[in-house]
């Protein structure tokens, strides 16, 4: 017989005359009186075994993502795992992190077994009977996209320039840096000095921008890194192709991150701009003086800070010495 034979259950037809056989019970006493007798021409049907749910006073229903989904007898100290075990175990579709159990009194409970494995002691929940145990299915996998299945409190969105912008199932022990690398990481085109994070609080949308360039550069303690919530958005903006680019896109610039270049320049406008950036850079980006302009009276006006502030710079002077010391220092906004 094969596995799936009803061996409780075999009918012998002998002259039309139809007798059950338990095969099972007489392998399990081994009474030869059991075994029917059979006669040429005799017919033995075997059927298929039906599949139904046992309902007993010790059932507990696995259902969802195991090898061996159905009902369960589990005595009462049984726990967690011993039922998952016997129900074959997670499938590889299986997302463990967001067991539930549905209790019989209505309540629902999750487990993440992921973390329970690696060393997070949680109490595994007391499973009782008429108790329901489900695993559900993984989120994101090569040939199932299905973000609708992620419900906004367990989502974060990544937009911009990144190489896999979307939408992310997210979990409190994950970072920044776990979100971005999921990501795919920045793209070429990334500015990674101003990430825009929309952090949301209730019905309440709080913007914060972060330098991970800077932190990259610097390094420091991981809980410099902003913290990422589900609801969140986190933006990745990108940096212009090019100065004549970043002149025709100006209103895409922020006016806390551009400086402004006007007068005797090949290419005068509002340029993007950072702390790591010099007065050289930005004078380059601007292709330079042009043939008529005054070297020696080069002005900078420093914009933001008390009072008024106006620096000289002969730039002429600095081409004949060479001498770092003549250049000013600018910042965003000068």
């Amino acid at each position: 017989v094969t596995r799936y034979a009803s061996i409780e259950n075999i009918r012998v037809i002998n002259s039309g005359d139809p007798i059950v056989f338990n095969l099972r019970k007489y392998l399990d006493t081994g009474d030869e009186k059991l075994l029917p007798a059979l006669r040429p021409g005799a017919t033995i049907f075997v059927p298929k075994q039906e599949e139904e749910i046992r309902r007993s006073v010790r059932t507990v229903y696995v259902i969802g993502e195991v090898n061996r989904p159905g009902a369960i007898e589990s005595p009462p100290d049984a726990r967690l795992m011993e039922i998952l075990a016997n129900a074959g175990g997670p499938t590889r579709y299986a997302e463990t992190r967001q067991i539930r159990v549905l209790k019989a009194d209505g309540e629902t409970l999750r487990f993440d077994l992921v973390s329970y494995t690696e060393g997070d002691r949680v109490p595994l929940p007391i499973i009782m009977p008429g108790d329901a145990i489900f695993v559900p299915e993984k989120i994101e996998s090569s040939d199932r996209p299905s973000w609708l299945k992620v419900p906004p409190t367990r989502a974060v969105q990544v937009i911009g320039e990144v190489t896999k912008p979307g939408r992310y199932e997210w979990s409190d022990e994950m970072s920044l840096m776990d979100l971005l690398g999921e990501a795919g990481g920045p793209n070429q085109r990334a500015d990674i000095a101003h990430i825009q994070i929309l952090q949301t609080e209730k019905d309440t949308a709080t913007p914060r921008t972060f330098d991970l360039q800077a932190f990259l550069s610097a390094g420091g303690p991981l809980s410099q890194l902003p913290k990422i919530r589900a609801g969140n958005v986190i933006r990745m903006p990108s940096l212009p192709e090019s100065p004549i680019d970043n002149k025709a896109k100006w209103v895409q610039l922020a006016k806390e991150d551009v400086i402004y270049i006007m007068g005797q320049v090949q290419i005068p406008g509002r340029y993007a701009f950072n702390k790591n950036m010099s007065f050289l850079d930005i004078l380059t980006a601007a292709n330079g003086p042009t043939s008529t302009a005054d070297l020696r009276n080069v002005r900078i006006s420093h914009r933001g800070l008390p009072g008024s502030k106006v620096t000289q710079v002969n730039l002429a002077q600095y081409f004949a010495t060479g001498d770092e010391k003549l250049l000013p220092k600018v910042r965003t906004g000068d």
